[in-house]
């Protein structure tokens, strides 16, 4: 069974890359979100297995859009990606309980071995 998968960002070209990554895996690109309120709605409307939030996306940002899903859907994983590569960012996706985090511009085995572990499967 496939990792269903929602990707929320705003750039085209983000979200159209990790679809291009996800069809070559056992994961599917099942939604995308170009907000943080179209991404809390998409969570709760689609039965993903997995979200992958930008930390700054418009419409309430990323963090927000993080606590109003784990508020919702606890144990829903969720993974936050963003260009900051700062301690403090870092410190900040793990204090709203986000499941991994990406910074944009990873490599491809990056990025997936921080997917399935934040769904943790051992694949």
């Amino acid at each position: 069974m496939k990792v269903r998968v929602l990707i929320a960002d705003d750039k085209d070209e983000i979200r159209a890359a990790f679809k291009d990554l996800l069809a070559t895996t056992e994961m599917e690109y099942l939604v995308e979100a170009s907000s943080g309120e179209a991404a809390v709605q998409a969570a709760m409307e689609n039965d993903v297995d997995l979200v992958v939030l930008d930390v700054r996306i418009p419409d309430g940002d990323g963090f927000w859009a993080l606590e109003s899903i784990k508020a919702r859907e606890p144990t829903l994983p969720c993974v936050m990606h963003t260009v900051e590569n700062r301690d403090t960012c870092i410190a900040r996706c793990h204090s709203f309980q986000a499941d991994g985090y990406l910074v944009k511009g990873s490599d491809e085995e990056t990025i997936l071995s921080v997917l399935r572990s934040a769904v943790g499967k051992g694949y």
